[in-house]
């Protein structure tokens, strides 16, 4: 009989096998993380007229599947961490996800009440390997990793009152499909996309506001506004044939690497970077004759049939041109470059 207890201490509980818990208004204290990784817990009741020391791994570790937080209840840091949860609801009073809130649960498919979400820190979605969608159309503030390693995440949606992305929001998010480019977001630029964006190549398609000042798209790809470069290539976009604008005279490293449906791309460009090719094993089409740079591995494992080198050449990277299987002709100037023929 504990009905005596009025007060449960720091980890007084945890990693425990009880299956229900379930405390009276007797109970004036608990501690920090006090049924922490109990996983065989199913029920969990307990009053609000209690003190709590922290809200932190509240429910970490916990094995129930859906989780409702009481309406006198706001998120913590670590609340939810680890716990195999696969709904949580949220009540109306919670405007903000803290840092590392649902850290690893990766269980959690549906958060109802996200609608109302405004703030969403550091690390708050960080290994939620099965959640698909999260919409949150007022979202303002993004934190640094939000979303980092959703493995399954395809799209985030949220609206244009968003100021800006968080470093690494969503790094190796690798199932992401579709972005959107809201007016305040302006600091994308081909060399700093890897700072949200890292170890991700299933864009199909960016999207942007209306009337952004910055951006604009052709074909789903990435563009500055005034056409001068290419900020981002979806490169599992089922468009086979994509047109530079003329402006752009780079093509930078690793911009179309990858993209499996890409067949031709017409440019005016005359500098290609390292990688910019690689694996795109489908590209059948690329006239050379205005390219003066070729950077390593720039067509590695493509679909050229045939590739020719003029004088204009300056410099052609090694294994420009490797594991070309289709490659039935080959050209070389007599005044082009020395390079690895690999």
């Amino acid at each position: 009989d504990y009905s005596g207890i009025t007060s449960f201490g720091e980890m007084s509980l945890r990693n425990t096998g009880f299956t229900a818990l379930v405390f009276g208004e007797n109970v004036t204290y608990f501690g920090k993380q006090v049924w922490a990784y109990s996983r065989k817990l199913k029920e969990l009741s307990f009053p609000q007229t209690a003190k709590y020391a922290s809200f932190e791994r509240f429910y970490a570790g916990l094995t129930m599947k859906e989780i409702v937080i009481p309406e006198w209840m706001q998120t913590a840091k670590d609340m939810f961490r680890e716990s195999e949860v696969e709904t949580v609801v949220l009540h109306d009073g919670i405007t903000t996800l803290q840092n590392f809130v649902f850290y690893k649960c990766e269980n959690l498919k549906e958060i109802k009440g996200i609608e109302n979400i405004t703030v969403i820190n550091g690390w708050a979605f960080d290994g939620c390997t099965s959640i698909k969608e999260i919409n949150v159309p007022n979202l303002v503030t993004m934190g640094s990793a939000a979303f980092q390693n959703c493995s399954s995440l395809e799209e985030v949606k949220y609206g244009a009152s968003l100021k800006a992305f968080g470093s690494g929001a969503f790094n190796y998010c690798t199932s992401l499909k579709r972005v959107f480019i809201p007016n305040t977001v302006t600091n994308l630029t081909a060399s700093t996309m890897s700072r949200y964006f890292y170890g991700v190549h299933s864009f199909e398609k960016f999207a942007v506001e209306e009337g952004h000042t910055r951006y604009t798209t052709i074909d789903g790809a990435l563009y500055m506004k005034d056409l001068s470069a290419i900020v981002c290539y979806p490169t599992q976009s089922r468009v086979p044939e994509h047109t530079l604008p003329e402006a752009v005279d780079v093509i930078t490293a690793g911009m179309f690497e990858n993209a499996p449906y890409l067949e031709k791309l017409n440019y005016e460009a005359m500098y290609v970077d390292a990688n910019a090719f690689t694996d795109s094993v489908n590209l059948c089409e690329f006239d050379l004759s205005r390219v003066t740079y070729i950077g390593n591995q720039a067509f590695r494992n493509t679909a050229l049939t045939s590739v020719g080198l003029h004088d204009g050449i300056e410099y052609v990277g090694g294994y420009a041109f490797a594991d070309i299987a289709a490659l039935k002709s080959i050209s070389i100037s007599e005044n082009a470059p020395a390079f690895d023929y690999s």
